[in-house]
């Protein structure tokens, strides 16, 4: 008998210990959830500055536990000021000992769920899943020299064995921004020791993925940012991050840490869908690997960047796919780039699907073994990089047009050997100027290579500088150019590796009143080759 009564005292005893080491689950509702989540929730948001309800939901649960979200829309009306590191709409809570935060979502909600032009926001969102929105409202009140997160580690000492105490997992839910224009991060793992994230959709509207020469692409700021990593080390930390998808803003993925493991991730219509070690660290080692699983890079402005990397940390893409539309690569952005080349290592394996119209007479745009990785700076020196697309034989004539990698073999049916490829080859740019504005319409015959593009001039258009707004818009669609406004001029970029000499360059205004000039820039590089007793080969 008192055995059974001691064992019915530790039972009883055993929930209160843990609940006073803090040790608890919480569930919280939205003002729009359904009422029977509501009827069961420990804490019910208002609509009106939900991130406060949310933290004292996250403060509840102490050193370990999770906090349930229904179904519903929690509306971010302010941002709290931080320490150090970005102001927070939420933060993990940092106490004596480690910590460990899961927020459970009910599904991510659809895009588009949260109408940010909308007289009333909050009274006609849809409820589709968890949705943390930040409202316009707050958004407009936000500086733009600011920084912020919406979900962060809390690092108030600044100390990084604190920050490498807190771990926190996020599941099943969305954040979404009105707009890519403030330095706002959805979720910041930089004050944490481990981050794991799974079927989450971070950022706008903005999808920038048009073949439509009219539209307006609106290209996000740096700071804008839908994950961004740990700062160093996670000590042996679990740290995946799984289906995610980040759309329309300044980063996709700003990747960092060590034996991080990504799957599935995908990243539309950003500036960079993913950047690697692009922030200065505060404390850990950078040097085990990153690894990326079936991931894709859709339309962003930019190939993936490559930060600084002192301690040679190696990146690995696994099955990495991309698409490349004109309209959106041509907004100031570049290839695949190191800021040191030679810096990094690993093995790249990708596809680059290409939706520009007849690129080497192709049938229907597809994955290309045209389309280029690295930029032609020296990037990617030291990595093993492979176009999935890419056969391991061509005759003579069509290896020529490849872009090839660093590095890679390629046997010549014609000359029935393998070479080697020592180096890639650059593209030749030209400079197009506007002489003079065209009032009448008519149109304007632009040769660039193996690329010939007419544009009609419509009527109406007058000056030199509406004109010119008007041919870099047409150029972008359809057209195996690169394009940039610089200084009045239009800057193209042969899709073409190889060599570009002023013959292959003309423009004729037609029947307009239009005059083009070009110049050329600067010439192709060809691709270096030699076979394996080391000799030249063209």
């Amino acid at each position: 008998m008192m055995k059974r009564t001691l064992l019915t005292l530790l039972s009883l005893a055993i929930p209160v210990l843990l609940a006073a080491q803090g040790v608890r689950d919480v569930r919280v509702a939205a003002s729009d959830s359904p009422s029977q989540d509501k009827a069961a929730a420990d804490y019910v948001c208002t609509g009106h500055d939900d991130q406060e309800t949310l933290q004292q939901a996250i403060d509840a649960v102490g050193t370990g536990g999770t906090v349930y979200l229904a179904a519903g829309n929690y509306f971010i009306d302010a941002f709290h000021k931080a320490a150090h590191g970005p102001d927070y709409a939420v933060k993990t809570r940092r106490l004596d000992v480690s910590t460990k935060l899961r927020l459970q979502g009910t599904v991510r909600a659809n895009g588009g769920v949260i109408d940010y032009d909308a007289p009333d926001m909050r009274g006609k969102a849809k409820v589709t899943g968890t949705n943390l929105v930040v409202t316009q409202e707050c958004y407009d009140a936000l500086p733009d020299a600011g920084s912020f997160a919406v979900i962060r580690g809390d690092d108030q000492g600044g100390d990084f064995w604190d920050v490498m105490a807190q771990e926190l997992t996020v599941n099943d839910l969305t954040i979404s921004l009105p707009d890519n224009q403030k330095n706002i991060i959805c979720i910041d793992g930089y004050a944490l020791g481990a981050l794991n994230v799974d079927d989450v959709r971070l950022g706008t509207r903005i999808f920038n993925r048009s073949m439509d020469p009219a539209q307006t692409m609106r290209v996000g700021v740096d700071g804008c940012i839908g994950i961004r990593g740990l700062q160093g080390s996670n000590n042996g930390s679990e740290t995946i991050l799984r289906s995610i998808y980040a759309i329309g803003l300044g980063v996709g993925f700003a990747l960092s840490g060590e034996h991080l493991v990504c799957i599935q991730l995908g990243a539309i219509g950003n500036k960079y869908g993913y950047t690697f070690n692009n922030f200065t660290p505060e404390g850990g080692v950078w040097c085990h690997p990153i690894t990326l699983i079936n991931c894709c890079d859709e339309v962003s402005a930019n190939y993936p960047y490559f930060g600084p990397n002192p301690y040679g940390q190696n990146v690995d893409l696994v099955n990495f796919n991309m698409e490349h539309y004109t309209t959106m690569f041509s907004l100031g952005g570049d290839y695949a780039r190191e800021a040191v080349p030679g810096q990094w290592g690993g093995n790249i394996d990708y596809d680059i699907q290409d939706w520009e119209a007849d690129v080497w007479n192709q049938p229907f745009p597809g994955n290309s073994p045209y389309r280029r990785f690295w930029a032609g700076d020296g990037s990617g020196a030291r990595f093993t990089s492979k176009n999935n697309v890419q056969r391991r034989s061509y005759p003579s004539a069509e290896r020529r047009k490849i872009a090839p990698n660093v590095g890679q073999v390629i046997l010549d049916e014609d000359l029935g050997k393998p070479l080697y490829c020592l180096a890639c080859g650059d593209y030749g740019c030209a400079k197009v100027t506007l002489e003079s504005g065209a009032k009448a319409p008519g149109e304007i015959l632009l040769r660039v290579g193996n690329t010939a593009r007419r544009i009609a001039v419509p009527a109406g258009l007058s000056g030199r500088n509406a004109l010119l707004e008007y041919l870099y818009r047409q150029l972008m669609v359809n057209t195996s150019c690169r394009l940039l406004k610089e200084e009045g001029a239009l800057l193209i970029w042969n899709n073409q590796i190889g060599t570009l000499s002023a013959k292959d360059i003309s423009a004729d205004g037609g029947n307009t009143r239009a005059r083009l000039g070009i110049t050329l820039e600067k010439p192709g590089a060809e691709n270096r080759w030699i076979d394996f007793a080391g000799n030249p080969v063209e």
